[in-house]
């Protein structure tokens, strides 16, 4: 008999249903604790058991979904974002308090609930922000005249699986901190 985790429900805990690396913390290291035969496998690497042989499974990514601070304005993510960037400019600041951590996707892999409860605020020739207008939760950045946006990292639900790439306009970042974590940094 050949059982793959992810695929059913295991006999031994029947709420996972993922991969280790999915579960909520704590359920992969007990799973592999209580499963025979698992043992050698670290928690959350992510490999399968099938009949024995250790494989490793297909990735898919799961839906990333957001909110807004009161719930009006939510929204999924059909597709993956990329270039996860903080921005240090003036704007960015003054609009989220610090600094302002977004990523990018097309705007068609972007499905939005309460659109009519976004306000768009055109802060410049090319670019607006998209906030709620009941709660003021900023959730999204837009080049005019592009076809993709920027999502706040900030707003998404649970783990995303992204890690940020760079900083942006650090050169009119806040006098009050310092940026140490090893990344690029582009002054403008």
């Amino acid at each position: 008999m050949s059982m793959r985790l992810g695929s059913q429900a295991s006999p031994v805990m029947p709420n996972l249903t993922r991969y280790g690396r999915r579960c909520k913390p704590g359920l992969s290291q007990r799973y592999h604790r209580l499963s025979p035969g698992l043992q050698h496998l670290p928690p959350r690497s992510g490999l399968t058991r099938t009949l024995g042989r250790t494989q490793t499974p297909r990735c898919t990514m799961s839906v990333l979904s957001g909110s807004c601070n009161c719930g009006a304005v939510i929204f999924k993510l059909t597709q993956a974002p990329t270039e996860a960037t903080t921005c240090h400019c003036t704007q960015c600041r003054k609009q989220s308090g610090h600094y302002f951590a977004s990523a990018n996707l097309p705007k068609s892999a972007l499905q939005l609930s309460g659109a009519e409860h976004i306000t768009w605020y055109q802060s410049s020739e090319k670019v607006r922000r998209g906030f709620c207008s009941k709660c003021g939760c900023w959730l999204f950045w837009e080049p005019v005249f592009r076809d993709w946006t920027s999502v706040a990292l900030g707003s998404l639900n649970g783990h995303t699986n992204l890690a940020l790439e760079r900083h942006i306009f650090v050169a009119h970042k806040g006098d009050y901190y310092s940026i140490a974590d090893g990344l690029p940094q582009n002054e403008n």
